[in-house]
């Protein structure tokens, strides 16, 4: 989503669907379109490739994926460089959200040693054990992290011994106390 009275800049958001999902539904429900004559910003709704199930995904290292060759962190990389370019967005103004298998991806941009993202904002989603191993932030990046203890897919405690085939991945709590460490922040916590 490109709003018409685009101003040079602008930021530049990230949205991704969960594992399964489409740009479009993932559109739909994130709303970002409805702000953006509000707060010009633009909106990129990436749809994920097909695995061999023929289940759309973003390649975060799932244990079932590791047949899979698709660069998705190459992919963000060059059309992040091309809008910027094209746009004259601001290059630190690129943010990431998604959902589960999209909050996934942008745990994984974040982590990144040169993270084109500034900040993060994943729903439901986790570092993987192969990212979350010796993870160390590269830079001050932003992260505000939604997740529910009651999650039966992405579990609040994690699933260190990959007993639902995801591959093995650290606890919300775990994951986050790498990022406050890292960076040298305070975590704050809220449950409902």
């Amino acid at each position: 989503d490109v709003p018409d009275d685009l101003s040079p800049g602008a930021a530049l958001l990230w949205v991704f669907h969960g594992y399964t999902g489409s740009a479009a539904s993932m559109r739909e429900s994130a709303g970002f379109h409805q702000l953006d004559t509000q707060q010009p910003f633009v909106v990129v709704y990436p749809q994920g490739t097909p695995d061999s199930r023929g289940n759309a995904f973003f390649n975060v290292g799932y244990e079932f994926h590791r047949d899979q060759r698709v660069d998705d962190l190459a992919f963000v990389r060059q059309l992040t460089d091309q809008l910027v370019t094209d746009l004259k967005l601001d290059r630190k103004a690129v943010f990431a959200t998604g959902m589960s298998n999209g909050g996934d991806m942008s745990y994984l941009l974040g982590s990144q040693q040169d993270p084109l993202v500034t900040a993060i904002a994943p729903i439901a989603g986790t570092m993987m054990q192969s990212t979350a191993q010796g993870f160390v932030p590269a830079g001050r990046i932003s992260v505000l992290a939604a997740h529910g203890t009651q999650d039966r897919v992405t579990r609040w405690d994690g699933d260190p011994d990959n007993r639902d085939g995801w591959g093995p991945y650290p606890g919300v709590e775990t994951g986050l106390r790498l990022w406050t460490a890292g960076l040298a922040l305070e975590k704050k916590t809220v449950k409902n």
